[in-house]
């Protein structure tokens, strides 16, 4: 053990020797253990985390793709129709497609980042609405009717009580309509 501390000691006297040596080498482990730390978080998040859903080991994503193509495309709203009408192997079938807006309330614009889903994607996933219900099949008719938000999207857009989000938020899908 007390070699240790000899080690250390002398280690100490070599860094104070040169400061620039010493604050090099300080700022290189420290941005190392910063990429580091934020890669894993990264890896973490994305590979070993289970997704926040009832049966993450059970999804799986169904793409099309032209015949002459190798490309990754999305499938149309009827391709999606007739496949979940078809699907044997499958429990469910959602759809969903992300999309960029500007959101329009009392006067000022923010972009908002959305995703129009079908209206089994809550109950399939096994999501549950903190406030309010999920979606009903009638409402899948009606385009553009009704909408879900995230819980920092509802605070910041939708501050007050939840008649006070109601009510923006009716106005908000009127405009957009």
């Amino acid at each position: 053990m007390s070699s240790i501390w000899q080690d250390v000691r002398v280690a100490v006297r070599l860094y104070l020797r040169a400061p620039m040596f010493t604050v090099t080498v300080l700022v290189i482990l420290a941005l190392a253990i910063g990429v580091n730390s934020a890669i894993f978080s990264v890896v973490n998040a994305i590979l070993f985390r289970p997704l926040p859903v009832e049966r993450p080991d059970q999804l799986v994503d169904i793409y099309g793709r032209e015949s002459n193509s190798s490309a990754h495309e999305t499938s149309s709203y009827p391709n999606y129709i007739a496949y979940r009408a078809q699907t044997t192997t499958l429990s469910s079938l959602i759809a969903y497609s992300n999309f960029f807006a500007h959101l329009s309330i009392d006067g000022s614009s923010d972009l908002v980042v959305g995703e129009m889903v079908s209206d089994n994607y809550f109950n399939t996933l096994g999501v549950r609405p903190a406030l309010g219900r999920v979606f009903t099949a009638e409402e899948a008719a009606g385009i553009g009717s009704s909408m879900a938000n995230n819980r920092d999207t509802t605070r910041s857009t939708f501050p007050s009580t939840p008649a006070n989000c109601r009510s923006k938020a009716i106005a908000a899908i009127a405009a957009a309509v």
